[in-house]
């Protein structure tokens, strides 16, 4: 159906939408038979009993049939649009992609990622095989604004021509752009990440976060555990020290209360001599000391007999005991 021209008064356009054969004349029509020219005839003459009834109708009437129509032709026109543009070879099922075989590529080009990204096989839609479109359908117009925003994108470093698919994905998801669920399931998968760098690093840097505060909370507990544990420690020292002062203070009370010890007056020469003389003659007399012995056992025999009975007294010191009594000999 041709479209009605816009700038028609609401009667006349109203009827040329209803009868639209009437509106056309014989020679754009090209009429060579009888059948078509009566057919017009008859076109022309119930158009101009239609405007009859029309024109018995009230302004808000006529506007509301002219607002019916236009929205039926507007509807009229995106049907066929739609139809127009699932004719194109680009929108056909041979278009489509297979998505088990590109989940499984190393990489794509940026131009397949763009394909793929609307579900299209790179080896059937690409710019040149379709750029003489663009002028007609929406899919097209639409693929090369997605394709050049990818292509800013790699100017500034946040793509690459030969891109990672979880690395497209998560550039397309950063920016809302649309991407089969189906595809991106399979890259998946395939043990592929999903993240752009920008994404990854935002990520990165949100763990990094997270896990600095969970530390600062650790290290606030602990700092809080040592300050307890140090409190307690302090009072316990504190106690203990008290308790040795009091200890001390006890002790030099005691030491205050007793007499003043009176020093050991050394023996007098003679008495000395004497005593001396009594050992190394026991000695000799008794144990058979021997004074011309360098080595003598009797200082050990001596030592043990004191230890029998309760008194220690070294070897050593008695053979020096002993040493100094032989001095005394005749």
């Amino acid at each position: 159906m041709r479209r009605t021209p816009s700038n028609l008064n609401p009667i006349d356009y109203l009827t040329a939408r209803k009868f639209p054969l009437a509106t056309a004349s014989i020679a754009a029509l090209k009429i060579k038979d009888s059948q078509l020219a009566a057919r017009h005839r008859e076109a022309v003459r119930a158009a101009e009993e239609y405007k009859k009834e029309l024109r018995l109708k009230s302004p808000a009437e006529i506007a509301d049939l002219v607002q019916e129509e236009r929205q039926k032709e507007a509807d009229e026109a995106a049907t066929r649009a739609q139809k127009q543009e699932e004719a194109h070879f680009f929108n056909r099922p041979a278009a489509t992609a297979d998505f088990n075989l590109w989940s499984r590529t190393a990489y794509w080009t940026l131009e397949e990622a763009v394909a793929l990204s609307f579900g299209k096989s790179p080896k059937v839609v690409n710019w040149s095989a379709i750029k003489s479109f663009s002028s007609v359908s929406p899919f097209v117009r639409r693929y090369a604004e997605v394709l050049d925003l990818a292509t800013r994108a790699k100017k500034i470093g946040q793509l690459y021509d030969t891109v990672l698919p979880g690395f497209f994905i998560g550039w397309a998801r950063r920016y809302d752009l649309d991407f089969p669920q189906e595809l991106e399931a399979m890259v998946k998968a395939r043990g592929r990440q999903i993240g752009d760098w920008k994404t990854l690093y935002d990520d990165e840097v949100a763990a990094h976060a997270k896990t600095r505060d969970a530390f600062k909370v650790e290290t606030e507990k602990l700092f809080e555990w040592f300050k307890e544990q140090q409190l307690q420690l302090s009072a316990q020292y504190r106690q203990k020290i008290e308790a040795q002062e009091r200890q001390i203070s006890d002790l030099a009370a005691q030491l205050a209360a007793r007499p003043p010890v009176q020093p050991e007056k050394p023996l007098p020469t003679r008495e000395r001599e004497s005593l001396l003389k009594i050992i190394i003659g026991l000695a000799m007399e008794e144990l058979g000391y021997d004074p011309a012995q360098a080595r003598s056992p009797i200082p050990g025999e001596i030592s043990g007999i004191l230890q029998r009975r309760g008194m220690n007294l070294s070897d050593d010191t008695v053979r020096k005991y002993l040493q100094e009594a032989r001095e005394l000999l005749p």
